[in-house]
């Protein structure tokens, strides 16, 4: 559950992050080295392997793509046209430097996801992800309930009725996201978290699909 307390974490802070992504920047400047992938991501692909196994010809976004892990990985599988979004310029710049280095079909911009009629310019998607970003927006320290609501704009505007919203969450649990999501959004499903550790990490980690209301 998400503590109220927890709104003042470091993670709601873009200098936090600029930070982090100097740091792989430089570790990937020197060796070449992709931003791996981590251990949550796997879940995600492995569902939308199945779910779109007969056309991965589709549009994602990213919000909040950091270092582009998920962005690879997702190219790597064969998914179509791939844009990622980040408000850190140096995350933004890493992802650009691995996307020109690798030949990726993809691109990442800077852009602040509470920037409502900015991220509207950016069109409509099939899927929209977020890993962590409603939670890092949740944490910001001021206007944190705008900032929420902001952000759900955002989403809602880059969607169809036919799109399908995938967010992970570290902080919220099922039943509270679907509480905080429920004026534009309604549940479509649970991702599985199965294996070894599965009963652990899903004490830790949810992750919902939800459409357009």
């Amino acid at each position: 559950m998400f503590k109220k307390e927890d709104y003042t974490s470091q993670y709601g802070s873009k200098e936090f992050w600029n930070e982090i992504y100097t740091k792989e920047l430089e570790i990937f400047t020197d060796s070449d080295v992709t931003p791996k992938k981590d251990g949550v991501q796997k879940y995600i692909i492995n569902w939308l392997l199945h779910q779109y196994k007969n056309n991965r010809d589709i549009h994602i976004i990213d919000l909040g793509c950091g270092a582009g892990a998920f962005l690879f990985d997702l190219a790597i599988n064969g998914f179509g046209t791939l844009i990622g979004i980040d408000y850190s310029r140096n995350a933004v710049a890493l992802t650009n430097s691995v996307i020109q280095k690798k030949s990726y079909d993809m691109y990442c911009i800077e852009l602040d996801l509470t920037n409502v009629m900015e991220c509207k310019r950016l069109g409509i998607f099939d899927i929209v992800h977020d890993k962590g970003t409603f939670d890092d927006i949740s944490q910001r320290t001021e206007n944190t309930k705008e900032m929420q609501r902001m952000y759900l704009k955002t989403v809602r505007n880059l969607m169809s009725k036919e799109s399908i919203f995938i967010i992970t969450s570290f902080c919220w649990t099922e039943d509270e996201l679907v509480q905080l999501l429920s004026k534009q959004f309604v549940k479509d499903c649970k991702i599985p978290i199965t294996g070894k550790f599965s009963k652990d990490i899903n004490k830790l980690v949810t992750i919902l699909v939800f459409r357009v209301k």
